[in-house]
């Protein structure tokens, strides 16, 4: 063949059938590379005559390169990996070789992070959380525009502009369907909390480098097998110079200890717990508790928060609602999951022929923030006093009877103290009869009022007031009798004679 018909096509082909499908829009992510057969194909070019060896690794680098804008985002890693490895050191695969050292370069200052929340003893059957983050150096933060679109779906979101183009991405929906099928087999996946998107990175120890919070999971171990918790994956999608890239990163693997059926507590704090108790069928032996617990951490076993030895009472039957993750708090040093856990307790009395006539409420095992502690009166929620929960509550209403009696007590004492008490008509007559205000008003008739109410002991008056009925006299007389006495003052006069005589009563 002349040179002007000689081309590397058929080393392409060759090529492109090694990685999974001869022609690349046919070639997806799970289709694994034989990394043997691209070392036959390098081999079976260098065995061509020496003066053609340099011409067709030049054509297929050139190839390569011209390849990269129509490849799938989620392949150009893998593809220009692999076609640098045929074509070697050959300088016109260059652009491709900084694209690589480009994506290898990422991968350094990025990472995708899991770690056990607590202990990792984490036994089976038992809930613990998960928790994923992206760590990232904060160039890569930057240039990146974060990692919070991990986050979100794009899909129906109203202001989604790519001006790549390219449909929008369900990022949060795609990570949580890796996580599932990563989980499944040996763990039971309770929920999947997600960080709000608006999350801000965190410091975490390594100088210029931050932690992106994504996802809280809480697991069951299966059986006591499980013995790691395998790479999840993550899509990590970024724009170079020809378009737009994903790169898969991978969480470490995570070793635990399931052998356990009762691991060590994990860490809760801000313990707020509520027990409500239903008293209102106490007549026929039966109750019912529930027990609410709040907390920033892992609710415990109901067995492991209270003491379930209620005297008089065993319990029935219990209903376990299950532990719930409502939110996360992330305002500490430490992100942790706020949880929330319910318990209805069905209560029936111990022994018939002794039937308990008070209820104390179980007492705590585990420090709390705050404890409640309320019951039912009728259709409504009364709360009780700690002191009186944890002593006993009386089961038995009081009989109508007794606060009929104990009303008609209150009346016959009130009615007795009002007669003791009360003056007699005799007494009340004689003072309005011996203190009134004068039927004239003269200077004269008060003076004298006021005279005869100083000089009377059945007033009782105290000093004080004495005092003040003597300095009022003299000022009468000094003002009507004394040196330009004034003589219209008649107003003044009835008013300061009403005063008195209410005084004296």
């Amino acid at each position: 063949m002349s040179e002007k018909e000689q081309t590397p096509f058929v080393y392409q082909q060759w090529f492109n059938a090694t990685l999974g499908a001869s022609d690349l829009a046919f070639l997806t992510r799970q289709q694994k590379i034989d990394t043997n057969r691209i070392d036959f194909i390098r081999a079976a070019i260098l065995a061509l005559p020496v003066d053609t060896v340099d011409r067709h690794l030049g054509a297929f680098g050139k190839a390569l390169v011209d390849s990269i804008t129509a490849l799938p985002p989620e392949l150009k890693p893998r593809y220009l990996k692999a076609g640098l490895r045929l074509v070697g050191g050959h300088e016109s695969a260059e652009p491709a070789r900084k694209q690589v050292a480009y994506y290898d370069g990422l991968l350094q200052e990025v990472q995708f992070h899991a770690r056990v929340d607590g202990d990792v003893t984490v036994g089976h059957g038992r809930p613990f959380g998960l928790q994923l983050c992206v760590r990232h150096s904060d160039a890569v933060g930057r240039e990146s525009g974060g990692f919070s679109k991990y986050l979100q779906n794009q899909q129906g979101m109203q202001y989604y502009y790519n001006p790549y183009g390219g449909s929008p991405v369900n990022y949060r929906d795609d990570l949580e369907k890796k996580i599932r099928e990563t989980l499944h087999d040996g763990f039971e996946i309770l929920s999947i909390t997600w960080h709000d998107d608006k999350v801000i990175p965190r410091g975490y120890g390594r100088p210029e480098w931050r932690e992106t919070p994504l996802a809280y999971i809480l697991l069951k171990a299966k059986d006591a097998s499980a013995d790691r918790i395998p790479p999840i994956q993550l899509d990590l999608d970024f724009l170079d110079r020809r378009g737009k890239v994903i790169l898969p990163i991978e969480s470490p693997i995570v070793f635990i200890d399931a052998r356990s059926e009762k691991p060590p507590a994990r860490a809760l704090a801000g313990l707020v717990l509520t027990q409500i108790l239903d008293d209102r069928d106490a007549r026929s032996g039966k109750l019912s508790l529930e027990v609410k617990a709040t907390g920033r951490g892992i609710i415990p076993e109901l067995e492991d928060l209270v003491n379930l030895s209620l005297p008089g009472f065993k319990i029935e039957n219990t209903t376990d609602h299950s532990l719930a993750v409502t939110s996360l708090y992330t305002d500490g040093d430490a992100i942790a999951p706020v949880c929330e856990r319910n318990w209805l307790l069905n209560l029936v009395q111990s022994s018939e022929s002794d039937a308990p006539k008070m209820f104390a409420f179980p007492k705590l095992k585990l420090p709390a923030d705050e404890v409640v502690y309320k019951h039912y009166v009728d259709a409504d929620l009364v709360a009780v006093k700690e002191t009186l929960a944890l002593a006993g509550l009386p089961l038995e209403p009081k009989s109508p009877w007794e606060w009929v009696s104990a009303a008609v007590l209150f009346v016959v004492c009130g009615a007795g103290l009002y007669l003791l008490l009360r003056p007699s008509k005799h007494a009340v007559e004689e003072m309005a009869a011996a203190y009134a205000v004068p039927a004239h008003i003269t200077p004269f008739s008060v003076l004298s009022l006021l005279r005869s109410m100083e000089q009377d002991p059945r007033l009782g008056l105290p000093d004080d007031r004495r005092a003040e009925l003597a300095d009022t006299i003299s000022d009468l007389e000094l003002r009507y009798f004394g040196p330009g006495a004034d003589t219209d003052g008649q107003a003044d006069l009835e008013r300061l004679a009403r005063d008195w005589v209410t005084r004296a009563s």
